[in-house]
């Protein structure tokens, strides 16, 4: 599972990239606070932040392509 949000703004500043970021930020630490209890996910994690987001998604497409395992580009949504 994929979870991510990007940092970068242009227009309102620090207040649309960073609070969704803090919301994922949060979940990352209570997660690991599980995990340090011995709770163990059915699945894999990925928490990722970009950049390049405001000019057209260019931070989350550059990771996709360069980390996504095992998927075709049209399946990925890179037609």
């Amino acid at each position: 599972m994929l979870r991510g949000n990007h940092h970068d703004a242009w227009v309102n500043g620090a207040e649309d990239p960073i609070s969704g970021q803090v919301a994922v930020l949060e979940e990352a630490r209570a997660l690991g606070e599980l995990v340090k209890s011995g709770w163990k996910p059915k699945r894999t994690i990925i928490y990722c932040a970009w950049d390049g987001e405001e000019p057209g998604l260019l931070g989350s497409v550059e990771w996709l392509e360069t980390h996504g395992r095992g998927t075709s580009p049209a399946r990925r949504g890179l037609h």
